[in-house]
Protein backbone atom coordinates (compact mmCIF):
# COMPACT_ATOMS: atom_id res chain seq x y z
CA UNK A 1 0.00 0.00 0.00
CA UNK A 2 0.90 3.61 -0.21
CA UNK A 3 -0.40 6.47 1.92
CA UNK A 4 -0.61 9.97 0.43
CA UNK A 5 -2.21 13.29 1.37
CA UNK A 6 -5.63 13.96 -0.13
CA UNK A 7 -5.57 16.91 -2.57
CA UNK A 8 -8.88 18.24 -1.18
CA UNK A 9 -8.53 17.71 2.57
CA UNK A 10 -11.71 17.52 4.66
CA UNK A 11 -9.85 17.46 8.01
CA UNK A 12 -6.47 18.68 9.31
CA UNK A 13 -5.12 15.21 8.52
CA UNK A 14 -6.71 13.68 5.40
CA UNK A 15 -4.81 10.80 3.90
CA UNK A 16 -5.53 8.14 1.30
CA UNK A 17 -4.45 4.56 1.91
CA UNK A 18 -4.19 2.86 -1.48
CA UNK A 19 -3.50 -0.84 -2.12
CA UNK A 20 -0.84 -1.30 -4.80
CA UNK A 21 -2.94 -3.93 -6.57
CA UNK A 22 -5.73 -2.39 -8.64
CA UNK A 23 -9.33 -3.00 -7.60
CA UNK A 24 -12.01 -0.55 -8.71
CA UNK A 25 -13.89 -1.32 -5.49
CA UNK A 26 -14.21 -3.85 -2.71
CA UNK A 27 -16.77 -5.74 -4.79
CA UNK A 28 -13.98 -6.78 -7.18
CA UNK A 29 -11.92 -8.51 -4.49
CA UNK A 30 -12.05 -12.24 -3.95
CA UNK A 31 -12.25 -13.55 -0.41
CA UNK A 32 -8.52 -14.26 -0.37
CA UNK A 33 -7.69 -10.86 -1.91
CA UNK A 34 -9.66 -9.11 0.83
CA UNK A 35 -6.79 -9.96 3.18
CA UNK A 36 -4.97 -7.07 1.47
CA UNK A 37 -7.25 -4.62 3.29
CA UNK A 38 -6.65 -6.41 6.57
CA UNK A 39 -2.90 -5.98 6.16
CA UNK A 40 -3.36 -2.31 5.22
CA UNK A 41 -5.38 -1.62 8.37
CA UNK A 42 -2.88 -3.55 10.48
CA UNK A 43 -0.03 -1.39 9.15
CA UNK A 44 -2.10 1.79 9.61
CA UNK A 45 -2.52 0.90 13.28
CA UNK A 46 1.27 0.73 13.63
CA UNK A 47 1.78 4.11 11.91
CA UNK A 48 -0.74 6.26 13.82
CA UNK A 49 1.85 8.37 15.65
CA UNK A 50 3.95 8.94 12.54
CA UNK A 51 0.86 10.05 10.58
CA UNK A 52 -0.39 12.47 13.26
CA UNK A 53 -3.40 10.32 14.18
CA UNK A 54 -2.68 9.72 17.87
CA UNK A 55 -6.03 10.98 19.18
CA UNK A 56 -8.16 8.91 16.81
CA UNK A 57 -9.31 8.97 13.22
CA UNK A 58 -12.08 7.91 10.88
CA UNK A 59 -11.73 5.62 7.87
CA UNK A 60 -14.08 5.75 4.89
CA UNK A 61 -14.33 3.73 1.68
CA UNK A 62 -16.57 5.20 -1.02
CA UNK A 63 -18.01 2.57 -3.39
CA UNK A 64 -20.04 3.34 -6.50
CA UNK A 65 -21.59 6.59 -7.65
CA UNK A 66 -24.21 6.68 -4.88
CA UNK A 67 -21.42 6.10 -2.37
CA UNK A 68 -19.50 9.12 -3.66
CA UNK A 69 -16.74 7.21 -5.46
CA UNK A 70 -15.12 9.44 -8.10
CA UNK A 71 -11.79 7.60 -8.53
CA UNK A 72 -12.19 4.03 -9.75
CA UNK A 73 -9.32 2.61 -7.71
CA UNK A 74 -10.02 1.27 -4.23
CA UNK A 75 -8.71 3.64 -1.58
CA UNK A 76 -9.43 4.36 2.06
CA UNK A 77 -9.87 7.93 3.32
CA UNK A 78 -8.25 8.51 6.71
CA UNK A 79 -9.49 11.63 8.50
CA UNK A 80 -8.14 12.97 11.77
CA UNK A 81 -6.11 15.67 13.43
CA UNK A 82 -9.07 17.12 15.34
CA UNK A 83 -12.30 15.99 16.98
CA UNK A 84 -14.64 14.94 14.18
CA UNK A 85 -18.40 15.45 14.29
CA UNK A 86 -20.76 12.59 14.94
CA UNK A 87 -22.41 12.81 11.52
CA UNK A 88 -20.47 10.72 9.06
CA UNK A 89 -22.22 11.57 5.84
CA UNK A 90 -23.77 14.31 3.87
CA UNK A 91 -26.71 13.41 1.65
CA UNK A 92 -27.37 15.66 -1.33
Amino acid sequence: MIIIKDISPQAPVHLLMIPRTHYAGVNEMSESESAVLGRCFYKLGRMEDKLGLTDGYRTIINRGSNGGQTVMHLHVHILGGKKLGEKMLQIN
